[in-house]
């Protein structure tokens, strides 16, 4: 498929997805007089303020992800002496970073954060979609304003936003081969959530040992340096936010706080496992299964030859699955990939699959509720996740060079057979 083609059958899949959703919604809501869940495929509007006159922005509704950071990252201190009822759970570059945008008023920030990474996604869509200047407004409205990552992100004002920033930046720099800047670019990420040390293994299998080399050495460093800047000492800072990742783990292990509009694998399994109790094995072992899917991922990148955008897919769909907490805001990571798709130059028989399975993981699924507050996306989206995974893998085992390249690992394996077959014969 051309790009133009690529592009319009996306926002074709996207559009229609979103209208049925918003349409069901509204009908359940007005018509059948159900609230939350039912009535909305974002999270519950009605936030609990955790402070006495907490901010009010629009109605009961105050962007509590992007209030907790700007707050905690304000001061006084986000381990020790926190603001909120617990201790920050973001680590501690995070909040370095954040300063800046945390001593202006909280409206002024939030303003300022969710315009400014609206028009970073925007301006994406429309530079990397096909068509003409028209059908490239029309690619880069649609995909932003329908799609369920970008919606639920802004919804919550979650600083994952930042972190999609500098993988782009990364990746831009990665595709251009200024692979020391990529490494120092991926630190940052990676210092502020760990889940984006997966792109680690980009740098491992494509032979940047060097650069790999100086971007955990920039992790380790920022980690240090702001955990030395902030105050209150580096073992209280150290067991402040580990005491708050724990909490944090505990709470999401609580009755539906961790299923709900989650991505994860955990929490499929979790979900499965309520009318098939054989899926509760993967639940009390899910580092084992968490490991397998690391472990196949860096299988696929040592033995195949997959394209960047195959690549990307492959690692971003492990940042996505494999964390035991991943809310959907976490899938506006989902545009990596899909950006350097639409750009791919040579089209492929498999084009339209992907353009399927893009579109249907941007479509909200609000509807139906399995149960309590838990929709039926929890397990639709790391199945269709896992989907587009596996297609990436097919895609790439079908490419001339994957294929050239599998033929010389099994020659090889079978000369150093028949070498040890004749030396036990003599």
């Amino acid at each position: 498929m051309s790009r133009e083609r690529k592009t319009s059958w996306l926002v074709l899949v996207v559009l229609i997805g979103f209208v049925v959703a918003v349409g069901a919604h509204y009908v359940v809501g007005q018509y059948v007089l159900r609230g939350y869940p039912y009535s909305t495929f974002l999270f519950d509007p009605l936030d609990a303020t955790p402070l006495a006159g907490g901010p009010n922005i629009i109605g009961s509704h105050y962007f509590g992800d992007f209030f907790e950071a700007w707050t905690t990252s304000r001061g006084p201190h986000p381990y020790v002496d926190f603001p909120l009822t617990a201790p920050s759970s973001y680590f501690p570059v995070t909040h370095i970073l954040l300063f800046p945008l945390a001593q202006l008023p909280l409206k002024l920030a939030l303003a300022l954060y969710l315009a400014a990474f609206t028009a970073f996604l925007a301006v994406l869509l429309f530079r990397s979609a096909g068509g003409d200047r028209l059908a490239r407004t029309q690619a880069a409205l649609v995909l932003t304003a329908c799609s369920t990552p970008v919606l639920f992100l802004l919804d919550r004002a979650n600083i994952e936003g930042l972190l999609f920033v500098a993988l782009m930046g990364m990746l831009l720099a990665y595709r251009r081969e200024r692979f020391y800047l990529a490494a120092v670019l991926l630190a940052v990420p990676v210092a502020m959530k760990g889940s984006a040390g997966v792109f680690w293994l980009l740098f491992l299998f494509d032979g940047q040992i060097r650069a790999l080399l100086l971007s955990v050495a920039t992790f380790a460093l920022g980690t240090v340096g702001a955990l030395l800047v902030l105050p209150g000492g580096t073992q209280a800072n150290v067991d402040g936010l580990r005491s708050a990742l724990d909490t944090l783990l505990t709470a999401t292990d609580e009755g539906t706080v961790g299923l709900r509009h989650s991505v994860s694998l955990k929490s499929a399994f979790s979900g499965l496992g309520r009318w098939e109790e054989n899926f509760n094995f993967f639940v009390v072992n899910y580092s084992l299964v968490a490991l397998a899917v690391l472990a196949a991922v860096a299988l696929a990148l040592a033995l195949l030859r997959p394209l960047l955008w195959q690549r990307v897919t492959l690692l971003v769909g492990a940042m996505i699955l494999v964390p035991s907490v991943s809310y959907e805001y976490r899938m506006i990571h989902l545009y990596l990939p899909l950006l350097l798709f639409l750009g791919a130059a040579a089209p492929r028989r498999s084009d339209a699959l992907f353009v399927a399975l893009f579109g249907l993981l941007l479509v909200p699924k609000g509807l139906p509720i399995l149960y309590a507050d838990v929709n039926v996306g929890t397990v639709v989206n790391p199945l269709l996740l896992a989907a587009l995974m596996a297609a990436a893998v097919v895609a790439a085992a079908s490419d001339p060079a994957s294929r050239e390249r599998l033929g010389a690992i099994r020659g090889g394996l079978g000369r150093r057979s028949r070498a040890a077959e004749g030396v036990a014969a003599g």
